[in-house]
């Protein structure tokens, strides 16, 4: 199984308390929105200080060139895990990335469901947040482990539209999903979507220049207040309930009727 895929539900799975007195139980490890840095494979090396302060590390690939900086990171024995995004359905492209040392990859929902069936890998569907409610519906039976939700680069606060668009395609999904957002975005944003049930956040372009802000990111993850355990939410429909007629009530309205009559 994909490391990175294990951690995420380790760290959100709800266990029980053990019980007895043993004193040499493991702490479980705290709770935290995960981070995810995806850099061009141009600039892997110069940013390596900043990915540092990531929990998952992505390479962007778009061309076969790119498969070579990928490779490297993702054979990194001491590092944290790494993968590749494809950005583009690119058929020679993505088998070889799905034979690669990465841990996991996001890819298109145009690739091929031979390639997306390779379970050593985390498999990861990036969708669009526009999908209707029947299309997501279906992801659930796809062989997938995680999903990535991009609001295609939109920058700026985060907005109650947008909101409602994650909290509606969580509601949807039991598979953990990972958002999109900007490394500036502030501790309110972040808490109202860890609060949402979103697993990881994906911070796009990190270069050598993004060290201090990603490491600012991470202290503010720390600080948030972990969400409320909760039952996740299923967008049923709601279909209309007929009654059933009162016959017995209504025969015994007649019979005191013909009483009276006598």
């Amino acid at each position: 199984m994909s490391r990175f895929l294990k951690k995420l539900k380790l760290l959100h799975q709800t266990e029980s308390q053990p019980m007895g007195f043993a004193t040499n139980q493991k702490a479980p490890e705290k709770p935290r929105l995960q981070i995810i840095a995806s850099v061009a494979s141009a600039s892997a090396e110069k940013a390596s200080a900043a990915l540092e302060s990531a929990d998952a590390v992505l390479v962007e690939v778009n061309t076969a060139d790119d498969l070579e900086a990928v490779e490297k990171i993702c054979k990194a024995k001491e590092g944290v895990p790494a993968g590749g995004w494809l950005k583009t359905p690119n058929v020679k492209l993505l088998p070889k990335v799905m034979d690669s040392s990465c841990d996991f990859v996001i890819f298109p929902s145009e690739t091929p469901v031979a390639v997306s069936q390779k379970e050593k890998i985390g498999r990861t569907l990036q969708l669009d947040e526009s999908l209707t409610e029947g299309l997501l519906r279906t992801v659930n039976d796809l062989p997938i482990d995680m999903v990535l939700v991009s609001d295609k680069g939109k920058e700026g606060p985060l907005t109650l539209a947008r909101l409602m668009t994650i909290r509606r395609i969580v509601s949807m999904l039991n598979k953990p999903v990972i958002v999109s957002v900007s490394i500036d975005i502030s501790a309110q944003d972040l808490q109202a979507i860890w609060d949402l049930g979103i697993s990881s956040i994906l911070i796009e372009s990190v270069d050598e220049g993004s060290a201090d802000k990603l490491a600012e990111l991470r202290k503010t993850i720390g600080k948030l207040a972990i969400p409320a355990s909760r039952k996740k939410d299923r967008m049923n429909p709601i279909l209309p309930h007929l009654q059933p007629e009162a016959h017995g009530h209504h025969e015994d309205e007649e019979e005191e009727e013909e009483e009276e009559d006598e």
